[in-house]
């Protein structure tokens, strides 16, 4: 896969925490990040992903006349389902609770 520059802009203390963690971890800072962001994000498969967002799309397409919806509305639906997908996601991966 090719890889593309970015630039952010992060709090002095994640980039320091990131620094120590990629040198206990012996990973470069940008492969520690790139993992981060794939883990965060639930998905290694970046084809995978756009799958996801076409199968959406294809839903969203039956269940309503799109050729009669206006673009910033269709935009409007993927945005809040992509949102409530993440969501989803996220609430999956915290620890289950114990009954202890």
């Amino acid at each position: 896969m090719t890889k593309k520059k970015v630039t952010l802009y992060l709090d002095e203390s994640v980039v320091k925490a990131a620094k120590v963690t990629a040198i206990a971890t012996s990973l470069s800072e940008s492969a520690l990040v790139e993992q981060a962001i794939i883990s965060y994000l639930g998905t290694k498969d970046i084809k995978g992903a756009k799958a996801d967002l076409l199968n959406l799309l294809e839903e969203v397409a039956k269940t309503s006349k799109v050729s009669e919806t206006p673009e910033d509305e269709i935009m409007d639906i993927a945005v809040k389902e992509t949102k409530s997908i993440r969501k989803n996601r996220q609430i999956s991966l915290l620890p289950k609770a114990s009954n202890n």
